[in-house]
């Protein structure tokens, strides 16, 4: 195997093993001369029924004690493989699109809930062998929902908890605004802050943006290079059409009278407080594909599009390139093997106990 697809945690024990070479080879020559013994006792000896002995007689017990402390050696010395099969588990954080515009209903059901049904198609399209996801959904900021977690029922529930709207609600004016940057960045956050519990896993890491487009300022840049100083690409995924749809309202707010108390008034003020900036009437959204390409290649990502072509091909080109992204800030990913030289040194020695019966 090639030195840089293996090697040894604590490789200092491997000076164990010429020591073993040394007395592997007088055992060698002990059983051959104890074959040459063997061979000329049937030769001087003439008995009716031929005598039987067995090949290595008391030094097979001798031989297999020394393979498994040979093994027991190997295994002491950690021996470690690169991870590169294709179920090397990926961390992929999702950034949602919270805002009001994503309410349209111009892709069946609308855009919010299209979203989902495609999030559920990527909860199915992972193993979930080591894999993790984390989620958030943002509009004018970001508001965390799920850290990485390795439970696909956890992420579900989250679904399905989000499934018909939106946590930012209508009446407030700071669900109007499309901050992509606002998630990116929670999203290193994430990715910062549990490195610092669990420490650096070395799990490939991509972020995928779902949005129908974003204010692309200096900001989303800038959150856009922290990622890519990372090697952490983000793969856009657009949602809504070219024709777009109407942005609908929220319901009228009720006018405090000269009856209602201090309190009634005052709840008043700041639910019109809220809604300051939000349109008087309902304007056309469309999908905005150029800001959403833009994102996905300075990101290092790709931009897909729902309903362009099925979800579970999406789903899955999306894992397939994150699995390609074998390096990582934290270095290639090593499997420890030592376990399977433990199991083989306890077997050979179970071996050599059975021969001296």
């Amino acid at each position: 195997m090639p030195q840089d697809t293996f090697r040894f945690g604590q490789p200092h024990v491997l000076g164990l093993l010429p020591m073993l070479g040394v007395l592997a080879f007088f055992w060698g020559v002990r059983l051959v001369q104890r074959r040459r013994a063997v061979r000329r006792l049937r030769c001087a000896r003439v008995l009716p029924v031929p005598e039987r002995f067995r090949f290595a007689g008391p030094l097979a017990f001798q031989g297999c004690l020394l393979v498994s402390v040979a093994s027991l050696a190997l295994a002491l010395a950690l021996p470690q493989r690169l991870m590169v099969s294709d179920m090397m588990p990926i961390d992929l954080v999702v950034i949602l699109d919270g805002s009001a515009s994503v309410r349209v209903a111009d892709v069946t059901p609308s855009r919010w809930q299209r979203s989902i049904q495609f999030l559920r198609t990527l909860v199915e399209a992972l193993p979930w062998k080591g894999d993790r996801m984390g989620l958030a959904v943002f509009a004018n900021h970001a508001l965390p929902q799920i850290r990485l977690v390795r439970d696909p029922n956890t992420v579900l529930f989250f679904l399905e908890h989000l499934r018909n709207e939106p946590p930012f609600a209508l009446e407030e004016n700071t669900s109007w605004d499309t901050n992509a940057y606002e998630g990116i960045r929670w999203s290193l956050k994430l990715v910062a802050k549990d490195e610092e519990y669990a420490g650096t896993k070395g799990n490939p890491k991509s972020f995928i943006l779902l949005s129908d487009g974003d204010r692309f300022s200096g900001e989303t840049t800038a959150a856009i290079a922290e990622a890519r100083n990372l090697g952490i690409p983000i793969h856009v995924v657009g949602v809504g059409t070219a024709a777009g749809g109407l942005i609908p309202l929220p319901k009228p707010l009720e006018k405090s009278g000269a009856s209602d108390s201090y309190w009634q008034q005052r709840a008043v003020q700041e639910l019109e407080k809220k809604r300051e900036g939000i349109p008087a009437e309902r304007i056309n959204s469309a999908i905005d594909r150029d800001s959403l390409r833009r994102i996905a290649s300075l990101a290092g990502g790709r931009y897909f599009e729902l309903d362009a072509e099925p979800d579970a091909a999406i789903a899955s080109r999306i894992v397939a390139d994150v699995r390609t992204l074998r390096s990582s800030p934290a270095g290639p990913v090593f499997v420890d093997l030592y376990w399977q030289f433990l199991l083989a040194s306890v077997l050979i020695f179970a071996v050599g106990v059975i021969t001296l019966r």
